[in-house]
């Protein structure tokens, strides 16, 4: 073979790798290209979602005035999980009526606070309230529940 020969020889050669190392490339591509769309496809989803979310979270919880204004001259129904059903009436005033016992309420802040007849710890809550239905937090934790009735319909 002949100097010349061997050359050209080896640029086809060059040529085929080079023509191999474009279709690779393309075909890498093309999965990067698919990569790409799913991860954004993703993040995009996980936005709608964190998006349909927030209106849940923004309104959790209870402000004071609206705590004061679902509560205040009426009854709520419920239970809580450390002591049980209740129904209590929590007057303008700030006096809490039960069937057998009394107490005091109010609000600080965006909880409501409770004092209850013998005892001398104040407990406070916040509140979740939906439409009649309240949830009683403490610290993140979900302790009761209940409904709200208007007025004082147990006569308390």
């Amino acid at each position: 073979m002949d100097a010349e020969a061997c050359g050209s020889h080896r640029a086809a050669r060059w040529e085929w790798k080079e023509w191999l190392i474009f279709l690779l490339g393309s075909y890498v591509w093309r999965i990067v290209k698919k990569w790409r769309w799913l991860m954004m496809t993703r993040l995009v989803l996980a936005a709608v979602f964190v998006t349909a979310a927030l209106p849940v979270l923004a309104d959790t919880m209870a402000t004071g005035a609206e705590i004061i204004a679902a509560i205040s001259g009426n009854t709520v129904q419920g239970g809580m999980s450390a002591s049980g059903a209740y129904i209590e009436f929590y007057a303008k005033d700030g006096s809490i009526k039960a069937a057998d016992y009394s107490g005091e309420w109010s609000v600080k802040g965006d909880t409501m606070c409770f004092i209850y007849e013998g005892e001398s710890e104040v407990d406070c809550w916040n509140a979740r309230i939906k439409g009649t239905a309240i949830t009683w937090v403490q610290d993140g934790v979900d302790g009761g529940s209940g409904t709200i009735q208007p007025g004082n319909p147990n006569g308390y």
